[in-house]
């Protein structure tokens, strides 16, 4: 069950989301420090199941390639469904299919109905090593959770899917005003962490 607050009018009630409060409502130190942790939990939990793809050879951005092609349907999907998946460029994208490919995890082919698409599958070889590193790290997750009781870890991963969903929704917009902007040629700059950011994304994606 969600943490929204509700107003009463008429016998019914209404959702009071964060853009509908007051400004003073929300404090920004509180709401920085959620944030941090949220951050700080994710590096946590990266660094603790980091060994149940290791012992794979695999890492993070393989591991989410690989179970992004599973999940598609017919178990394939194109390289900017992929680049959207892991919010990287196509390019860092391409160049971390090409490892793939080389260590025979993926192949990669252009479409027969449309030869501009690139059709990314999983090899026989990769969907084998999925199996293998998905059975490890799902039993490294319930380690990881096992303080905690069924009804609170199914609390918390409606609060993270409600949460995650309102970040995509605020990624998109933030697409949608950069396309734009550089449809009228006003294109802003790129920051240096934003440019130190997508360096170090790419140096760890493969």
């Amino acid at each position: 069950m969600s943490t929204e607050d509700f107003q009463i009018s008429e016998n019914v009630c209404l959702p009071v989301g964060p853009r509908d409060l007051p400004s003073a409502a929300i404090e920004t130190p509180a709401c920085d420090s959620v944030v941090e942790l949220i951050q700080e939990a994710a590096d946590s939990i990266r660094e603790l199941m980091a060994p149940c793809l290791t012992n794979h050879s695999l890492n993070d951005a393989r591991f989410t390639i690989m179970r992004a092609i599973r999940s598609s349907p017919a178990g394939e999907c194109s390289q900017s469904e992929l680049a959207r998946c892991l919010k990287q460029s196509e390019a860092n994208v391409s160049t971390l299919l090409d490892r793939m490919r080389g260590d025979g995890l993926v192949s990669r082919e252009k479409s027969p109905l449309d030869r501009r698409r690139s059709v990314v599958r999983l090899t026989e070889r990769g969907e084998a090593l999925l199996v293998c590193a998905e059975r490890e790290y799902a039993f490294r997750a319930q380690e990881v959770l096992r303080c905690f009781a069924v009804y609170e870890i199914q609390s918390f991963r409606e609060q993270l899917s409600n949460f995650i969903a309102i970040c995509e929704t605020e990624f998109e917009h933030a697409e949608a005003d950069r396309a734009v902007a550089g449809r009228i040629g006003d294109v802003l700059p790129v920051t240096a962490t934003e440019s130190d950011d997508s360096e170090t994304r790419h140096a760890q994606a493969g």
